[in-house]
């Protein structure tokens, strides 16, 4: 799922007969944390306030997502406002106001440029700051418990209910943007009580709705194949395949999950290799509903079946907790940890 987020092709810039910059070549994939490194004065600020439209360069290119920034001149119009919602830069030296902490200094354009209420702000850069500091990575948004807890449905006949699902949903997409990351689409499917006459509909005409937002953001929505027992519809792959195809959309894709392809499909080993190219996250859950190694199935014979494939995307487990959290994890990568080293 990682792409290139920013694109700096052979920058130069100079002040006056000074080639401060010559031909500068940079590419960050989203979510990666880079540091320019180098000697005061070799052209590390310069860089940053380029691509943040403060300078104007004299030859190059960057593109950041959809925003394009040519050589010539300073960014106004449709494409500065665009760049600012995508760009901040904290000045060196003094530059921060001394009556704040580092980070009230870092949410002032958010909260006061952008409207975003100013604890979302806080939250959300904690929350980054803290993944940092643990090297971890988010690469999904699962939305089962606020589905749940708010009642959400994207197949629900109450129409209110609905858009209001819809616009929830928009939210989480925005926000997994932020981070590289995907949104799960599994009981936002709905209940499965909200299986009256229409609710296929109702589900397509949704994802095709969230399928623009996530063709604008290039964020992935990823529709779970979940068991009949707890979802209106969209219960093997190939009928959750069924519903994301209609998207059309290079980010909407199905995710396959071992505890409810166990109730689900009939032959797991062609479940998977006929919907390869439909998913690129596979979860890993015990047929307790627990994580791997508490219930029967084999998840040996699951790895073969992906090997099988070729497939190379992403593996996460889940499941309810038996004992605690970290001594399920712990006996989990115990008994997965053997099946996934690659010699």
């Amino acid at each position: 799922m990682s792409e290139t987020v920013l694109d700096i092709g052979g920058l130069l810039l100079r002040r006056g007969s000074r080639e401060v910059l010559r031909g500068v070549d940079l590419r960050a994939q989203r979510g990666a944390l880079v540091a320019l490194m180098g000697l005061s004065g070799g052209g590390k600020t310069t860089v940053l306030r380029a691509v943040a439209g403060l300078d104007a360069f004299d030859a190059g290119a960057i593109q950041l997502e959809e925003v394009r920034l040519e050589a010539g001149r300073i960014p106004s119009g449709t494409i500065a406002k665009a760049l600012r919602r995508k760009v901040g830069l904290v000045f060196q030296l003094h530059h921060l106001f001394e009556h704040m902490s580092a980070l009230q200094n870092v949410w002032l354009a958010p909260v006061h440029v952008q409207g975003e209420a100013r604890a979302a702000a806080a939250e959300r850069r904690r929350l980054k700051a803290t993944l940092a500091e643990f090297g971890l990575v988010l690469s999904m948004f699962a939305s089962g418990l606020t589905a749940k807890t708010y009642q959400l449905s994207l197949a629900t006949e109450d129409d209110a209910r609905r858009r209001k699902s819809v616009a929830r949903t928009v939210r989480f997409l925005e926000f997994a943007h932020e981070f590289g990351a995907g949104v799960i689409a599994g009981y936002l499917k709905g209940a499965p009580q909200d299986n009256g006459p229409g609710a296929r509909d109702r589900l397509v005409a949704s994802v095709v709705e969230l399928a623009a937002v996530a063709d604008r953001l290039k964020t992935p929505l990823l529709i779970e194949a979940v068991n009949r027992y707890e979802s209106p519809v969209g219960h093997s792959l190939a009928d959750t395949w069924d519903i994301a195809r209609r998207a059309n959309s290079p980010f909407v894709w199905i995710l396959p999950d071992t505890f409810h392809m166990n109730i689900e499909e009939v032959n797991m080993r062609q479940a998977i290799g006929d919907h390869r190219a439909c998913f690129g996250s596979f979860h890993l859950s015990d047929n307790t509903r627990h994580f791997p190694g508490f219930g029967a199935l084999d998840f040996g014979a699951i790895i073969v079946m992906l090997d099988e494939v070729g497939y190379q995307g992403k593996l996460a487990i889940e499941g309810n907790v038996r004992t605690s959290f970290a001594a399920d994890v712990e006996l989990a990568m115990q008994r997965l940890g053997p099946l996934l080293v690659r010699k």
